[in-house]
């Protein structure tokens, strides 16, 4: 990530309103660096949320959770990359018991015919 990129998601991070319009964001945040927030959009650091008002449709920007862990402490961003994967390993922890309790009975059926 460029220095200009983190400028400009450190600005939004500390920004108090949280989400911002594309004119906020675009020209005055990043100083009209199209590039940067498309950059930092595509990397997945920020977000476009589509709003609907008086009929019209607008898209504000906000930062994601790895925008928002990016300046944070090493051992949160430990946390948040662990956290998904703790989910698969207590999915397949069950799944292996289960498993292996079906086998047991199964053994356990045929063994005694």
């Amino acid at each position: 990530m460029k220095d200009k990129e983190k400028e400009i998601l450190k600005k939004l991070v500390v920004h108090p309103e949280g989400s911002l319009s594309p004119h906020d964001m675009i020209n005055v945040i990043a100083k009209r660096d199209k590039r940067s927030v498309h950059n930092l959009i595509s990397n997945g650091f920020i977000e476009e949320v589509p709003t609907h008002k008086n009929d019209r449709d607008y898209n504000f920007y906000r930062a994601t959770d790895k925008g928002l862990l990016f300046f944070d402490k090493w051992y949160k961003r430990i946390w948040f990359s662990i956290k998904g994967d703790i989910r698969n390993i207590i999915v397949s922890a069950i799944t292996a018991v289960v498993i292996y309790c079906l086998m047991a009975i199964v053994f356990l059926l045929y063994s005694s015919s």
